[in-house]
């Protein structure tokens, strides 16, 4: 069963990898507790049900979702069906959003929703108070801090902030 659930855009696969990363060493579980399409063991058969219903499967069972907001993201009608679906869950959701984006920008009910601006000056704190809740909450034991999870924060921070759209303008 999927534990954790990244919803990102395909042209934001680099930066999901290295969140999945993070997740990974600086929690207690196992790539397959974490659903990234982007990693090809973690993600998506695509030898069996339509993509659509795996998706509403994982999200079913997942206890925590993850999104990546971009402005790819923010064109992508996956992001919306995922957060969708998972919202009436009460289950937690972590929203981080890319450079020069700002809650006001987000779609519908999600502008209220508490997010990660990875500009913000204490973004490095918050990500680590906001891993520290979704331990709590899902009861997952952390990795005691060191360097190595610090690098991997700063990685992620750091192609979050390089971030340049992949899509093709329309």
């Amino acid at each position: 069963m999927k534990r954790i659930f990244i919803s990102h855009s395909h042209s934001d696969e680099e930066i999901a990898e290295a969140l999945f990363d993070f997740l990974i060493y600086a929690l207690k579980i196992e790539d397959q507790d974490i659903l990234c399409t982007s990693d090809p063991d973690s993600g998506l058969d695509f030898g069996s049900n339509s993509i659509s219903d795996q998706l509403k499967k994982n999200l079913k069972a997942a206890e925590a979702l993850i999104v990546l907001i971009t402005p790819d993201s923010l064109r992508s009608p996956w992001i919306p069906f995922e957060v969708g679906s998972f919202w009436p869950t009460d289950k937690p959701i972590i929203i981080f959003l890319g450079k020069d984006l700002t809650p006001e920008q987000l779609p519908g009910p999600l502008k209220g929703w508490l997010s990660i601006r990875i500009e913000e000056q204490q973004v490095f704190d918050q990500i680590n108070a906001a891993i520290n809740q979704l331990a709590q909450k899902l009861n997952i034991e952390q990795t005691h801090y060191n360097r190595r999870i610090q690098r991997k924060i700063e990685n992620f921070i750091e192609l979050f902030l390089a971030w340049k759209s992949q899509r093709p303008n329309p």
